[in-house]
């Protein structure tokens, strides 16, 4: 009643990545980046970054491509957690939700969330929330690592273990130089551990995820890591910084009629807990491509914990 929100809206919120796979994300009724065949699912959603500049500073990125009514987008907003008066950490979530889309803990770690083979199937899904009672949904995990590991180590090691409802992948950053990882996790525990320090593919200095492993090709008509590896190159390691990252994310296929949040993260903060190392973006605009951007980072909310 306090959010006017009706209760159903409440659990999807909630259980997004759980029932994804009944979300009706058609490929017909997605974008796409080539023929799209009938029986096609739609694009997985979501392009998340971790990049490495050249002054060795460690920047995330990501956009989140929900296809969000915009009668919800107007309830995504920023927390500052805070425990003894200090900021513990900031994430960006949806009122209702319990867990956390993407954030970052000062000096600590950086991580956002992709789904994975359409977040698996919804049934044993279903179960394992009803049943497992030590399984988490994955933005529930989100949130208690942010609240519980206090490094990129601790973070890594929680968001690959715990018992999850549904596939996903997660994508951390922390604040030394190379620490990046990609976490393809399947319900039990990690199905793939991608580090940053030890690949040389794409490159050296950024890791790229959308929504398919990296061992397998992207469909033709959902490739957007392609054009997003050649953004980046583009780009160049000495342009990484919070535009350059911004720049990258507004391009086509990355940014696409369905990117709902684009959030930039530096997780090395200086000067300690400046606003300047979190940016948050609602597109607020259904019709253009160039949507109206809400900035949701300068008036935070405030939860003790």
């Amino acid at each position: 009643k306090v959010l006017h929100m009706p209760i159903g809206m409440v659990v999807l919120v909630n259980l997004v990545y759980t029932l994804e796979g009944i979300a009706g994300s058609g490929c017909k009724q997605r974008n796409s980046t080539g023929p799209c065949p009938d029986h096609a699912k739609g694009p997985g959603l979501c392009t998340s970054i971790v990049a490495k500049a050249s002054d060795g500073s460690m920047w995330h990125g990501r956009n989140m491509d929900w296809n969000m009514p915009a009668n919800l987008r107007k309830y995504v907003f920023d927390v500052d957690f805070i425990r003894q008066g200090r900021r513990v950490f900031r994430t960006t979530t949806v009122a209702g939700l319990v867990g956390a889309l993407h954030g970052f803990r000062p000096d600590g770690f950086s991580v956002s969330i992709n789904a994975r083979n359409h977040g698996g199937n919804v049934l044993p899904n279903l179960l394992k929330f009803l049943i497992e009672t030590k399984a988490r949904t994955s933005t529930h995990l989100i949130r208690a690592a942010l609240e519980a590991a206090s490094n990129f180590d601790n973070a890594l090691h929680m968001l690959s273990d715990t018992s999850l409802v549904e596939p996903v992948y997660y994508i951390i950053g922390g604040p030394a130089a190379g620490q990046g990882a990609v976490v393809a996790r399947d319900r039990k525990g990690p199905h793939d551990v991608w580090l940053m320090n030890k690949t040389s593919v794409p490159s050296p200095w950024f890791l790229l995820q959308t929504n398919y492993d990296r061992w397998l090709s992207p469909p033709s008509w959902d490739d957007r890591r392609t054009p997003g590896i050649q953004h980046m190159l583009s780009l160049g390691q000495s342009s990484v910084d919070e535009s350059g990252l911004l720049s990258v994310l507004r391009q086509w296929p990355t940014f696409n009629d369905h990117s709902d949040i684009t959030a930039v993260m530096r997780v090395s903060s200086s000067p300690a807990h400046s606003r300047t190392d979190y940016l948050s973006l609602v597109w607020m605009d259904d019709v253009v491509s160039r949507p109206l951007a809400v900035a949701i980072d300068a008036s935070p909310t405030y939860v003790v914990v």
